[in-house]
């Protein structure tokens, strides 16, 4: 929603524009829109669908459905958020 301003065509409330997600998996997400906002203060509109895209790689899979907290699936976050960070370095160095 942070970046909306930047589709104008584009209904953000729309059901495919929309996610669940729990919270651990919420707040990890949020640690990659996070690092792209310390390095990129406003990204265009490519970067940030790109973004979205490698976001929706990494997590989708947790997407619209209710989070198991057992140990495996909290390993599995981590190892998402990490590939996930790694994958958004490579973008934003490319970039620079």
């Amino acid at each position: 929603m942070e970046f909306a301003h930047k589709f104008p065509l584009r209904d953000i409330n729309a059901a495919e524009n929309l996610a669940a997600a729990a919270q651990p998996v919420h707040v990890s997400l949020g640690r990659v829109w996070t690092r792209l906002r310390k390095i990129l203060n406003d990204p265009d509109a490519r970067t940030v669908e790109e973004v979205e895209r490698l976001v929706q790689k990494h997590y989708g899979r947790w997407f619209n459905k209710v989070y198991d907290n057992s140990r495996n699936s909290n390993e599995a976050l981590e190892a998402a958020e990490r590939a996930a960070l790694e994958e958004l370095e490579v973008l934003l160095r490319a970039q620079q």
